[in-house]
């Protein structure tokens, strides 16, 4: 700067500098709670080293995202604290829009059987039992569907009882005095508030392949894998090979075997098309309950069914025996929440092969009733029973999700045997894989009679 007086003198010239902010804030913590079921709070923590952040007008901006309904659109607000409240649509217990209405029940026979599980000996709470299910019995009903391009590849188990909540991510930003904008910072994973509604459920119809369920190094287990669904090596097989590969040439160490033992694998031509994908429901919350300390075999279907929503883990030993030497967390339910590569792609239940039987109608002791009043460990001895299940393998042994509790192993799921009765294998054996998942409730039944063959049922979303 330089300074002229009245007479004309100049001053000599001076400078003097000053500080430019171009360092953005920094997000150190996005927080988000459900505090109702229709209320997500988000409380955001931020500092800034230069102009400091901003203490006036809107200067935290956060989106929240719905991670498993897309059709629900992103909200973005702003505020002048760290606090903003979320209003999200509240979960309700729909049914999905194909009901299996147009199909007729029947009460004995091959076809569509009502399951009432109010009466059944589950001993579930209201919700699971306020609506019947629906699901397919008989030695070959018409329940054949074309999904993933494949003819008649997969049937339908029926139109069951299932939770379901949505997924919630929040995205905050931060501006400073200067106008800089921090990077966005996310939060953990939020669900909302489960609700017990009603699906169609598929299953493919052949394995993609005998693989372990899990397999381990030799000092966890005695190298013989973890009976535990959230961290099991077939999950990731199922929710990232089998759901990614389609249509390349991607190869995979599958474990076949203990001690960690694998072979190569991809599913180039078998996994999932973008279309099947579409049409799945990945707000379900799978679970993944056990016997507990029930007896570990000799149990009907229905003991089965209220196993697999149960609060007990897969783990009762606690010897640390050789079987029983893991660490892993134990949970009963698998969802998007938990896992980062859930795409709703599982196994069948124990219950589901059960509800499957129509037994022979011609018998009072294993008609469909004398059946369901059986342990289905003894399906084999009741070979009405098993001959009358379209689950029934037709050569070896079929996986389910379902843990099994022992007193000494920490190891053991329930499988479906070629004989038809349900039994117990190690976790690291290669057994049939068939991938099972729920249809999203607008995906409808557009054509077909569900018959084997080119008459399949067809599916498609629904406008």
């Amino acid at each position: 700067v330089e300074v002229t007086d009245v007479a004309g003198n100049k001053s000599a010239l001076c400078s003097s500098g000053y500080k430019v902010d171009i360092t953005p804030p920094i997000v150190s913590s996005v927080t988000a709670t459900l505090t109702t079921d229709t209320n997500i709070k988000v409380d955001v923590t931020a500092s800034d080293e230069g102009s400091g952040v901003n203490q006036s007008g809107a200067l935290y901006s956060c989106t929240i995202k719905n991670l498993t309904d897309t059709s629900i659109s992103d909200i973005t607000q702003t505020s002048e604290t760290g606090i903003l409240n979320f209003t999200i649509p509240k979960k309700e217990a729909e049914n999905a829009k194909e009901t299996l209405s147009s199909i007729q029940k029947v009460s004995s026979g091959i076809g569509l059987y009502e399951v009432d599980h109010s009466f059944d000996g589950t001993n579930l709470s209201s919700e699971w039992t306020a609506r019947p299910e629906y699901r397919y019995a008989g030695k070959d009903p018409n329940n054949y569907v074309t999904f993933n391009g494949e003819q008649a590849g997969w049937r339908i188990i029926g139109l069951v009882n299932v939770p379901i909540s949505d997924t919630y991510q929040v995205e905050c930003k931060v501006s400073d005095v200067a106008g800089n904008m921090s990077q966005s910072k996310t939060s953990e994973k939020i669900s909302s508030a489960p609700v017990i509604t009603q699906r169609v459920k598929l299953i493919r119809r052949t394995s993609i392949g005998e693989f372990s369920w899990d397999s381990s190094e030799d000092t966890v287990n005695q190298g013989s894998g973890v009976n535990e669904w959230s961290q099991a090596d077939l999950k990731t097989l199922l929710n990232d090979y089998y759901y990614n590969d389609y249509g390349t040439s991607n190869t995979h160490k599958c474990y076949n075997s203990a001690f960690n033992t694998n072979t190569s694998c991809g599913f180039g031509s078998t996994g999932l098309n973008d279309a099947a994908k579409s049409m799945i429901d990945e707000s379900i919350r799978w679970n993944t309950g056990a016997n507990g300390t029930s007896s570990s075999q000799s149990a009907l279907a229905s003991n089965f069914y209220q196993y697999e929503r149960s609060s007990n883990t897969g783990k009762i030993c606690t010897s640390g025996t050789d079987y029983c030497s893991d660490k892993i967390n134990r949970t009963t339910e698998w969802s998007k929440t938990s896992d980062p590569r859930y795409h709703g792609i599982g196994l069948m239940y124990p219950s589901d092969y059960g509800y499957a039987t129509s037994g022979n109608s011609a018998s009072e002791e294993t008609n469909r009733a004398g059946c369901l009043a059986k342990a289905m460990d003894n399906w084999d001895t009741y070979t009405d029973c098993a001959e009358n299940d379209w689950l029934k393998p037709t050569s070896g042994t079929y996986w389910t999700i379902s843990p099994r509790s022992l007193p000494w192993y920490a190891n053991i799921v329930s499988v479906v045997v070629s004989s038809g009765y349900v039994s117990t294998f190690g976790v690291n054996y290669p057994n049939a894989v068939l991938p099972t998942i729920y249809l999203s409730p607008d995906v409808v039944i557009s054509g077909g009679d569900g018959t084997n063959g080119p008459n399949a049922y067809t599916l498609s979303v629904a406008e």
